[in-house]
C-alpha cells in the first residue's frame, strides 16, 4: 500500500502512481476532504495498512503535530518518500523517533526534468550534520553540474552556484514558449544530451548535492540583498520552532518589512507580543538584524495550496494593507 497525498496535477503525484503501480501496490489517496480533519486523517491512515509514504513535507508536518502519528498507527510502514519542498532537521528527528524501523528518503527533481533526479536515504550523520539535510545523489542516467554566476562550471566542493540538469529524463522545453526554452533549456557540448537550468542554487559534497534556495527568491530589504529560504531555515534551529515560512510585505513597488509565520513544537503560554520580542532575541544569535522578520505570527498549521507545499501567497494575503510607513 502507497500513500499519495498531493494533486494528480502536481508531478510528485507519479512518484506513487508510476512507483507504485508498477510494483502491484495498492495507491491510498488523501483528498482534501480528509486534510481538514487531522483526526478523521488519523483514523483513515490506522485502517490503510500503508507500508510507503510520498508527501510533501508539509503534509508530514501536520500529521507529526499529532502524538498518535507514529509507527503504533502504522505498523507496517517502512519507507518515508519525500520531494516538492525542503526538509527540516527537525522533520526527520521527529520520524526517526516515531517511526524508528521507517527510512526516510529526501528527492529533488523539477517537473521540466521528469521529477526526480536525485535521491538519498538519510542515516543519522546527516540528520545531526550542521548542513541541509542533503538532496541526494543523482539517479542513473543523470549529471548534475554547477554553474556560477557567468556560466562558468564550478567543480569546487561547498560552493554554491545554479544546478543544472543533464539526462535523458529532460523535457523538450515549453510549448508555445520558445523564449522561454532557449533561455532555460540547452543542449550539453559534451554528451549531446539535454540540459535545464533550474534557478535552484545549490553545492555539492563529494557526490552528494545540497539544495540552498532560488535564485528569485533573493530581494533587497533597506539596500541588503537577503534569502527568504535562509531566514526560515535559521528560523527554525530556533528552540520550539517547528516551521516557519516567511513573506516579504509590499508597499510602492518595494518590500517594506518581512512577516514569519511558525508553527511550534510546543504551547509556550506567552501573549503574541511577549512571544514576537523571545523569538526576535534567539534570532539575534543566528541571523544579523536586517534579516530578522518583523512580525513573528504563530499559527496552528500552515496553508497548503494544491500540490501540497505551503500556500504563502494565503500568507501574505493575511498581511494586505498592513504597512507602516
Amino acid at each position: 500500500m502507497i500513500l499519495n497525498q498531493v494533486s494528480y496535477s502536481f508531478d510528485v503525484s507519479c512518484c506513487a502512481v508510476y512507483a507504485g503501480l508498477s510494483r502491484g501496490m495498492t495507491l491510498f489517496t488523501v483528498d482534501s476532504g480528509m486534510m481538514e480533519d487531522v483526526g478523521a486523517l488519523l483514523g483513515y491512515l490506522r485502517e490503510s495498512a500503508l507500508t510507503m509514504w510520498v508527501s510533501t513535507p508539509s503534509f508530514a508536518e501536520i500529521c507529526i503535530q499529532s502524538t498518535l502519528f507514529s509507527a503504533d498507527l502504522m505498523p507496517n510502514l517502512k519507507q518515508f518518500l519525500f520531494c516538492g519542498e525542503v526538509l527540516s532537521h527537525k522533520l526527520c528527528d521527529q520520524l526517526s523517533a516515531r517511526f524508528p524501523h521507517a527510512r526516510v528518503l529526501n528527492t529533488y527533481g523539477p517537473t521540466e526534468a521528469t521529477v526526480l533526479v536525485t535521491a538519498v536515504a538519510l542515516t543519522e550523520a546527516m540528520r545531526k550534520d550542521t548542513r541541509p539535510i542533503p538532496i541526494g545523489y543523482p539517479l542513473d542516467g543523470m549529471r548534475l553540474d554547477i554553474a556560477d554566476a557567468g556560466g562558468g562550471a564550478v567543480k569546487q566542493d561547498g560552493v554554491c552556484g545554479e544546478l543544472l540538469i543533464i539526462g535523458d529524463s529532460v523535457g523538450p522545453g515549453y510549448k508555445g514558449r520558445p523564449d522561454l526554452s532557449e533561455a532555460r533549456f540547452f543542449i550539453d557540448t559534451e554528451t549531446g544530451r539535454r540540459g535545464y537550468r533550474t534557478g535552484d542554487v545549490g553545492y555539492r559534497i563529494k557526490d552528494l548535492y545540497y539544495y540552498q534556495g532560488r535564485v528569485d527568491s533573493q530581494l533587497k530589504l533597506n539596500g541588503y540583498r537577503i534569502e527568504l529560504e535562509d531566514i526560515e531555515n535559521n528560523l527554525m534551529k530556533l528552540d520550539n520552532i517547528s516551521r516557519a515560512a516567511v513573506v516579504p510585505v509590499w508597499a510602492d513597488e518595494r518590500v517594506q518589512y518581512l512577516a514569519a509565520f511558525l508553527t511550534l513544537e510546543r504551547q509556550d503560554g506567552l501573549k503574541a507580543l511577549a512571544r514576537t520580542m523571545r523569538f526576535k532575541e534567539l534570532a539575534a544569535a543566528v541571523l544579523p538584524a536586517y534579516m530578522i522578520p518583523r512580525k513573528m505570527i504563530v499559527v496552528d498549521s500552515f496553508p497548503l495550496n494544491t500540490n501540497g507545499k505551503i500556500d504563502k501567497k494565503s500568507l501574505a494575503a493575511r498581511l494586505r494593507g498592513d504597512v507602516t510607513p
